[in-house]
């Protein structure tokens, strides 16, 4: 990772570690937990999306911070679906029943999502280009997880 990235990365994580440090202190609920972290990997796809939808300009050191950041917000995602919080939520999605009905279904949905992040963190893109390609597959995941995963209110 070249030097700058890293001070970038280094900022967002701090930045991103206040937040779900925050959200998962003083005994917070695991639906609190998740919706903290989806918040945090939802802001970090916002990031990139504009960079590729060309609403902000490419930014090499801010789009590898947000594939950093996104995958430290995701990490231990799976783990704060804990029998009894299907629906539960302040979002308009809650967490769907097939959570619980197919938890090997849902836990190899996140193996794939976490080892898309890890190929495009990996992968650190310097060009349009190449962050089209490493994030395309984490928008696939992300897609495939909430179309299953996932339920409206």
């Amino acid at each position: 990772m070249r030097l700058s990235t890293l001070g970038g990365a280094v900022m967002t994580l701090a930045v991103l570690g206040t937040t779900v440090g925050m959200a998962m202190a003083g005994g917070h609920t695991p639906v609190e937990q998740r919706e903290a972290k989806m918040k945090a990997v939802g802001e970090n796809t916002g990031i990139v999306g504009n960079m590729l939808r060309g609403k902000t300009d490419f930014d090499a050191e801010a789009a590898n911070a947000a594939l950093v950041a996104m995958r430290e917000a995701a990490g231990g995602f799976n783990e704060l679906f804990p029998e009894g919080t299907e629906g539960a939520g302040s979002n308009e999605f809650a967490a769907g029943p097939k959570i619980w009905s197919d938890r090997a279904g849902f836990d190899a949905e996140y193996a794939k999502f976490i080892g898309a992040i890890d190929a495009a963190v990996a992968a650190e893109p310097q060009d349009m280009a190449a962050l089209g390609a490493a994030f395309g597959p984490i928008g696939q995941e992300c897609k495939a997880c909430h179309e299953t995963y996932r339920m409206k209110k």
